[in-house]
């Protein structure tokens, strides 16, 4: 989880105006993938070496609820590959970065709760 909120730290920057949104964007897909990974490591759960996030996902436990920012988070795999090759991506609408930083905060929060209450 440290990893996770610090890939978050730079997704809410302040950030040197040189950064490229993609960078953030793929630092947000980050966070999911380390939560994911977390939670998964909670239960005792294995698990492909992936960043995809759908995948991911298919291996959390049932009985956690799917709030939707958990589903919408899958979206972000794209970013796993998004920084290397930016040329692939239109530019992203400030609207649109702050719905991904929204998403990787909620799978962020969720993921802590979940870990600490299986005692990680």
């Amino acid at each position: 989880m440290l990893h996770a909120r610090s890939d978050l730290g730079i997704v809410r920057g302040p950030v040197a105006p040189e950064v490229l949104t993609q960078t953030r964007c793929f630092h947000a897909q980050q966070v999911a993938e380390k939560c994911f990974k977390a939670v998964l490591l909670a239960y005792g759960t294995e698990f492909p070496r992936t960043h995809n996030l759908h995948a991911l996902l298919t291996f959390l436990p049932r009985e956690l609820p799917r709030l939707p920012e958990i589903e919408a988070a899958t979206a972000l795999s794209v970013y796993a590959v998004a920084a290397p090759y930016p040329s692939e991506f239109e530019p992203l609408s400030e609207e649109e970065f702050g719905e991904v930083q929204r998403i990787a905060e909620a799978v962020l929060l969720r993921a802590e709760g979940v870990v600490a209450q299986r005692g990680g």
